[in-house]
């Protein structure tokens, strides 16, 4: 075919193609037949039509979600920028862990390996159950006379500590 009429190899082929790739930063596709071709165009064009669908649902908020943050995560960068973030919204995962207990939390133990090692310093179960159950918790910025409490570390020390996957971590629901 044409790469014997133009003396070109397969080799070269693949050279050129990467070459125009990562200039005009596009992909190229060979297809066999105009039916390949068909599926391809027809692919490309309901991906085209769902993206102002999907940009709405990404601005949406749900009231199951922390903050009423969509399912988008949180961004870490490189340098550990938005790890402390990421660590109030693993927290809040857990059932009745709001937003200013997750923070309290967070505040007292700012990574999951530091909550790790303080359960290990723990000398008895009890200790370790209740680690964070006098943690003060702030709301709107002030200290209230309002701690974690007992359920809470208690649920949370099971959850950071525990090896098996099916255990339930609130029974009343």
């Amino acid at each position: 075919w044409v790469s014997r009429e133009l003396g070109l190899t397969c080799a070269d082929l693949d050279e050129v193609q990467v070459a125009l790739q990562l200039q005009t930063h596009t992909t190229v596709w060979f297809l066999d037949d105009w039916q390949q071709f068909a599926d391809h165009v027809a692919t490309l064009t309901k991906a085209i039509a769902r993206c102002p669908f999907k940009k709405q649902t990404e601005k949406m908020t749900f009231s199951f979600c922390p903050d009423g943050t969509w399912s988008t995560g949180v961004k870490v960068d490189k340098d550990g920028k938005g790890l402390l973030k990421l660590w109030k919204k693993q927290l809040q995962q857990l059932n009745r862990i709001t937003q200013p207990v997750a923070m309290a939390i967070a505040q007292a133990y700012p990574t999951p390996k530091l909550l790790l090692r303080a359960y290990r310093q723990c000398t008895s179960e009890w200790e370790k159950q209740n680690l964070v159950s006098e943690v003060k918790v702030y709301a709107a910025g002030k200290r209230v006379d309002r701690r974690v409490g007992p359920d809470i570390s208690r649920r949370l020390y099971i959850f950071m500590t525990s090896e098996n996957s099916d255990i339930v971590l609130d029974k009343s629901g």
